[in-house]
């Protein structure tokens, strides 16, 4: 039951997401672009520590957990964008609707998109870089998937109103996000961080705890030996969930006494 309903799932978002045989020929090309660039990079740094292949898996672990969260931070914030240059905001406050449902309904259907892409990762990692991911490593896998949807989902719809409202942070938080992308453990561990960067960067850094997380969890296969890393993405999403509600909030109140930003820059 839950195969068929995974099958008929993919078969609907995969004609919705490339319409013409060949869009995905290009995404599976693309896709092994990147399977390679990580493998020859793994072969041309090969941290002592790691390992060749295990350097190439690294970098691949982090490949497939962090394309999601960045995936739907910047698909949430050009929804938003979107929705304020045109005519949509208007239209759902006078049917007094919700703006946060409907690019959260976006931002759903681009989670099961984003999927697609991440099970062409996953199966050409296997098939032709001999990936060695046990059966065991998949449940644990859709586990971190689903739990990295609701803080960043958060914190995208976020930054994403403070974008509609105000006009202001798309491109800055571009820059902000390049740097928590360097500083999140993807490319080398954070071990290799001076002691006092390495005990702080999960707890400031969204993307370095979600990461640390995953690779406790695909490494071990136990929720205990994470717990504080569990506890601290907790902490994040109450913490997204009060920054949305304050961003949103102040933002409409502003937007019914001045209207819409006269531009969208920065």
């Amino acid at each position: 039951m839950i195969y068929l309903f995974i099958k008929t799932c993919l078969k609907f978002f995969i004609k919705e997401e490339y319409p013409r045989w060949y869009g995905l020929i290009l995404e599976i090309l693309a896709t092994l672009l990147l399977l390679a660039t990580l493998w020859f990079t793994s072969k041309a740094y090969t941290p002592n520590n790691l390992g060749e292949r295990g350097y190439f898996e690294y970098l691949l672990i982090g490949e497939l957990l962090l394309h999601l969260p960045f995936s739907l931070l910047f698909q949430g914030v050009r929804i938003m964008k979107r929705i304020g240059l045109s005519s949509a905001l208007d239209q759902l406050l006078v049917a007094n609707k919700s703006v946060l449902k409907m690019a959260g309904s976006f931002l759903v259907v681009y989670f099961f998109k984003s999927c697609i892409r991440l099970f062409l990762l996953f199966m050409l990692s296997f098939l032709f870089f001999k990936a060695p991911f046990a059966v065991k490593f998949i449940p644990y896998y859709v586990m971190m998937l689903i739990a990295g949807v609701i803080p960043f989902a958060l914190l995208s719809l976020s930054i994403g109103s403070v974008v509609l409202f105000w006009g202001r942070g798309e491109n800055i938080w571009g820059q902000i996000s390049s740097w928590l992308s360097f500083l999140s453990g993807a490319y080398f561990p954070l071990s290799t961080f001076p002691k006092w960067a390495h005990g702080v960067l999960p707890f400031i850094n969204p993307f370095a705890l979600y990461l640390e997380l995953g690779r406790r969890l695909l490494s071990s296969n136990s929720f205990s030996l994470a717990l504080s890393e569990i506890t601290t993405l907790l902490a994040w999403v109450a913490g997204f969930t009060i920054s949305l509600v304050l961003t949103y909030s102040f933002g409409l109140a502003g937007y019914r006494k001045r209207g819409a930003p006269t531009s969208y820059s920065f």
